[in-house]
């Protein structure tokens, strides 16, 4: 528009002193220059107006993009602290299953004890009872 106002007040300015002259190939020359000035400077808004569109659709989409992305972030933010709060419950259950574990060894290990001093209680007797069936067969 700027440049509509600029070009029309330089060429009416010309166009004046040439009427006055009577000059009429300079007027029409200075004519034509006007049309084609015309011309160019509606091309230059036509291709604006389009820029201008297409910086519109752009940021529409960018907009979207950008939403799209915090969804996205709150998405993925929820599911990592839920797995985070699954991992942590798995490890307070690991932990309570191995201290239960731990104590079932230790029984075990109570009981393995106490069947091998009762077998070696049984053992002995059965082997004092053998050593006198020995004896008694001998004699």
């Amino acid at each position: 528009m700027f440049c509509k106002v600029v070009c029309f007040s330089i060429f009416g300015s010309i166009f004046l002193s040439l009427a006055h002259s009577q000059d009429e190939d300079a007027i029409t020359k200075l004519q034509n220059a006007v049309l084609v000035l015309q011309h160019r400077v509606s091309v230059t808004e036509a291709q604006l107006e389009k820029t201008q569109t297409r910086l519109t659709q752009a940021d529409v989409k960018l907009q979207q993009a950008e939403m799209n992305a915090a969804t996205l972030k709150t998405q993925l933010t929820s599911q990592l602290n839920t797995a985070v709060k699954r991992l942590q419950e798995t490890g307070v259950a690991l932990s309570k299953e191995g201290a239960r574990i731990a104590m079932a060894e230790k029984e075990i290990q109570r009981q393995a004890e106490m069947n091998a001093a009762a077998l070696k209680t049984q053992l002995a007797k059965e082997g004092k009872e053998i050593q006198r069936l020995k004896n008694s067969y001998t004699n």
